[in-house]
């Protein structure tokens, strides 16, 4: 039958042109061997052009007859008869018996003509195959041309010996016998009795749907049906069938039993290779449907060596304690990187959420730390396009998380590089997060710009996490600082420029808070102690300079000139109109009076150099008068002009700190009336860093100044309203202690050591602050005070004083409706004698006197109590200086005096007991210089 098939196909012309062609040739060997004469050998040359060009000949043939028989009707025929063939058998398996009223008898009978031709063509294949394989002499090529017989038939007893145990090959070749024995069921009409292998399913396949074999296949002449009786098909072993006996039993039943048979070679695999086998390991799961223990168990062991498995839950099933003993090895960047490709794309492909990797999924925790640390990876190896891209599938916090850590990274960059950083983030994360993804009510939607003010905050975080009972365990330990304490206030404005960079002044807001929050730290160092000290030094030798005056300067001024630089070229022209336009009104005023304090403080060292200048002029004019070496007209000249630039130095400066020391004109801040308008009383207009203005939305909030929009909490002038009671009223300052004789004994030997040790400092500093507060507030028991040594801070634009070592000041006080107010300005006044160093000097034995203090860090629970330290710190260092230079105008006056004396304005309750004093000698310096010249204005 299969003769006779052939003999009628459009292939049988091309096969007697061969045929014909290959008899020759044979013919012409036989000749050229038996002919041993030298005309003979001499013909060899010729007989090898003979065989080329028959060769040549015979493809002519042979292409010119398939290029005949390719669009003949017989050929065009066959393509349709093996076309239908697939169409009935393989894409419709239907049996025939369960065909009811679809098809006839005829159809039977064709279905099954059709069926065992491919099955007679496989048994050919399989016959072919086997014949090769059982010939005496079986060359290399031959074993391959055997598998080949042997893939088309879908027997692996023919591939099988060819994949020389190699996985890959064997697990295909297995495979593929598997999958045509159940084609071959199904084009029986037995059905594939065939389920896919998954977690929940049972090894094998059910007996009752196990294969059987084929029947014997006849010639159509023998019954009619090609078919004969049962007991002649059983007795018939040897006859032509497909599958056969043998096949089914050397063929694999089902996926679990074939990995199960391949796993020695993937065993040895993997003790060559690690990589290997996790690549088996992972495609074992994949064939067998097991996303859980792919995700669970496999990825888990070559992404994180250490970790043998993972729970379900995320929980590592080691011991925590032996984790941080044996620290985890570095996963491999390939494996990682395979891991993460492999997970994402099963995140996309599988149904049903994603087979449990999607946001909400069981299995979206190991998918989101694989990611996570494969976006880490990207940002150590410093490819930093990539990090966008991978981090945009990491869940929400993870997200913040991460990519706050990878701009803190980069905070040292350029301004470019950093736009650059953010534009390619906005291409992957939006901007304000996606609207389209579904949050709770109180979970805000992450984006590009939640990450930016997330970094902006940990930056001046000082303690990340305080060492408290934890939930569920008695648990204590170390505190943990974060970059408030471990980083310099360069670091901080490295990432206010992080706002700036971002496209279409979207952070603004942002922005103008983190400055304003900058620039409160940068001048509570201008304390009026530290001032005084650096005027002292300042006039000690004017002339020589041998008093080191340039890095004393920069080491006070260091905070005041940052704050200026800050404020007037860091931040861009149009940031406070953008801020007051947007979230932050309060954050833009703000900021317009630290432009009007920074200038004022500008105005008054601006007389103090003059005045400097003014005395130099003053000394060189009366060496000159004694020596009588220079011109006397020419020193007198230079006196008299130094003399009134100064004069005019110190009126100017006076006008300034009496302008800055008036009430606010009235604005437009957060707070409204009931009925919409803005409170104009007087206490509502304000003064410099005091004014209900100053406050935005989430502070007003926090501390129950407001309710919600309709509500009926308005415009309660700047006092606690309704806030929650139960949060404590606390005030933490990160300061570095500063003793002047120290500092000058240092100034003669850099390498003197310093004699009073850090942790004796915090035990002085904490005695006298818990002294003093029982003066301040009437329920001593209620306050709380605790300093601790940190360690010092170096570089990134911190002093020497900061790099020796620092003190974490916390104060609080427990909050009570009653008196919350003075409870409020008492933690203000308390901090503030802290940072001026006029705490009392019985507590500090070692030198009798209380160390002034450089802030580092100043927070608290609202920004008004900061807010509040610094009025308390600012006013008098900058009345005292404005006083020095109404004295030295010399007219007598006592404007700034008048001013403190006032008990409306208050500014007296600002002034510590040293601080009056001081006040009242200038004032008296003034009276007296104004006698003595007779310059006194009445």
């Amino acid at each position: 039958a299969a003769a006779a098939a052939f003999a009628q196909s459009a292939a049988f012309p091309v096969a007697l042109a061969i045929e014909r062609a290959t008899h020759e040739i044979e013919i012409a060997l036989s000749a050229t061997r038996e002919s041993n004469d030298a005309s003979a050998n001499r013909d060899v040359d010729a007989c090898s052009s003979f065989l080329e060009q028959h060769f040549v000949d015979i493809d002519a043939a042979a292409f010119a007859a398939i290029e005949a028989n390719a669009h003949s009707n017989q050929a065009n025929a066959e393509d349709e008869e093996l076309a239908g063939e697939c169409d009935d058998s393989c894409v419709d398996p239907t049996p025939t018996a369960s065909r009811k009223g679809n098809q006839n008898e005829n159809g039977n009978e064709n279905q099954a003509g059709k069926s065992g031709r491919r099955a007679l063509w496989k048994w050919a294949c399989a016959e072919t195959a086997r014949q090769i394989v059982a010939a005496p002499y079986l060359p290399p090529a031959a074993r391959h041309e055997a598998a080949l017989y042997g893939a088309f038939a879908g027997d692996i007893r023919a591939t099988l010996p060819v994949c020389d145990g190699d996985w890959e090959d064997s697990a295909w070749a297995f495979f593929r016998a598997l999958l045509d024995q159940r084609v071959d069921a199904a084009v029986r009409g037995g059905g594939s009795g065939f389920s896919a292998d998954n977690d929940n399913s049972n090894s094998g396949n059910d007996h009752g749907n196990a294969p059987q074999p084929g029947h014997v296949l006849r010639d159509d002449d023998d019954d009619g049906q090609g078919r004969v009786t049962a007991m002649e098909d059983a007795a018939s072993v040897s006859a032509p069938r497909w599958p056969t006996l043998d096949s089914i039993a050397a063929t694999p039943t089902s996926a679990e039993f074939i990995l199960d048979t391949l796993r020695p070679l993937a065993e040895r695999e993997g003790t060559q290779s690690g990589e290997r086998k996790a690549q088996r390991d992972a495609q074992r799961c994949l064939i067998l449907g097991r996303t859980r223990e792919l995700v669970q168990e496999v990825v888990p062991r070559w992404v994180f060596p250490s970790v043998s498995s993972v729970g379900q839950n995320g929980e590592d099933s080691q011991n925590t304690e032996t984790n941080n003993t044996h620290p985890q090895a570095k996963p491999n960047p390939a494996l990682l990187r395979f891991a993460t490709h492999l997970l994402l794309f099963l995140q996309q492909s599988l149904p049903e959420n994603g087979g449990g990797l999607r946001g909400n999924g069981p299995l979206h925790f190991h998918v989101n730390k694989v990611v996570n640390l494969y976006v880490v990876h990207l940002i150590a190896t410093r490819r930093y396009a990539l990090v966008p891209r991978y981090a945009a599938h990491l869940a929400k916090a993870t997200l913040v998380e991460t990519y706050t850590r990878f701009l803190t990274l980069l905070a040292p960059t350029d301004l470019g590089m950093k736009k650059r950083i953010l534009k390619e983030a906005c291409q992957w994360i939006a901007v304000d997060g996606d609207e389209d993804e579904e949050t709770h009510d109180d979970e805000p939607h992450v984006g590009v710009r939640a990450i930016v003010a997330k970094t902006m905050h940990d930056s001046r975080l000082v303690v990340l996490w305080d060492g408290s009972e934890r939930s569920g365990g008695a648990f204590s330990g170390r505190r943990v600082f974060g970059a408030g304490a471990a980083r310099g206030p360069e670091h901080r404005e490295n990432i206010l420029e992080w706002a700036l960079s971002l496209a279409k002044t979207r952070m603004h807001a942002e922005a103008a808070t983190h400055a304003c929050a900058l620039v409160r730290q940068l001048c509570l160092s201008r304390t009026s102690r530290a001032l005084d000290f650096e005027n002292r030094r300042r006039d000690g030798d004017p002339v020589s300079g041998t008093t080191n005056q340039s890095e004393n300067s920069e080491n006070f001024s260091s905070g005041e000139s940052r704050a200026r630089h800050l404020v007037a070229e860091l931040l861009p022209p149009d940031l406070q109109r953008n801020a007051s336009e947007s979230d932050a009104p309060g954050a833009a005023a703000e900021l317009g009076d630290w432009a009007s304090y920074l200038a004022a403080a500008s105005a008054a060292r601006r007389w103090r150099d003059c005045a400097n200048a003014r005395d130099v002029a003053g000394d060189l004019l009366s060496g000159a008068s004694v020596g009588g070496a220079a011109d006397d007209a020419a020193f007198a000249a230079a006196f008299e002009s130094c003399k009134q630039a100064a004069l005019d130095a110190a009126q100017n400066a006076v006008r300034a700190v009496l302008s800055l020391a008036y009430a606010r004109e009235s604005e437009d801040g957060f707070y409204e009336d009931t009925d919409g308008q803005t409170p104009q009383s007087s206490d509502d207009a304000g003064f410099w860093l005091d004014c209900v203005s100053l406050v935005d939305g989430p502070e007003a909030i926090s501390r129950g100044l407001v309710g919600e929009r309709g509500g009926a909490t308005y415009g309660t002038g700047g006092k606690a309203g309704t806030g929650d009671q139960s949060e404590p009223i606390a005030v933490r300052l990160l300061v570095a202690p500063v003793h002047d004789d120290v500092y000058e004994t240092r100034a003669i030997d850099d390498d003197q050591t310093d004699t009073i040790a850090l942790e004796q400092i915090a035990s002085s500093l904490q005695s006298a602050l818990e002294l003093r507060a029982r003066d301040l507030f009437t329920r001593a028991a209620d306050v709380a005070v605790t300093v601790e040594a940190v360690p010092g801070v170096f570089g990134e634009g911190a002093s020497a004083d900061v790099s020796n070592g620092m003190l974490l000041v916390e104060i609080s006080v427990a909050s009570r409706t009653a008196d919350e107010e003075s409870s409020r300005l008492g933690v203000a006044k308390l901090a503030s004698e802290a940072l001026k160093g006029d705490l009392p000097s019985d507590c500090f034995k070692e030198d009798k006197k209380s160390p002034r203090l450089e802030t580092v860090s100043c927070d608290a629970s609202d920004s008004e109590i900061v807010r509040a330290v610094c009025r308390h710190v600012l006013w008098p260092s900058l009345l005292l200086e404005a006083a020095s230079a109404e004295a030295d105008i010399g007219a007598g006056t006592n404007e700034i005096t008048t001013l403190v004396a006032d008990a409306k304005r208050g500014l007296h309750k600002l002034f510590s007991v040293r601080e009056t004093k001081d006040l009242v000698r200038s004032a008296r310096f003034g009276e007296l210089g104004a006698l003595e010249t007779g310059s006194r204005r009445v």
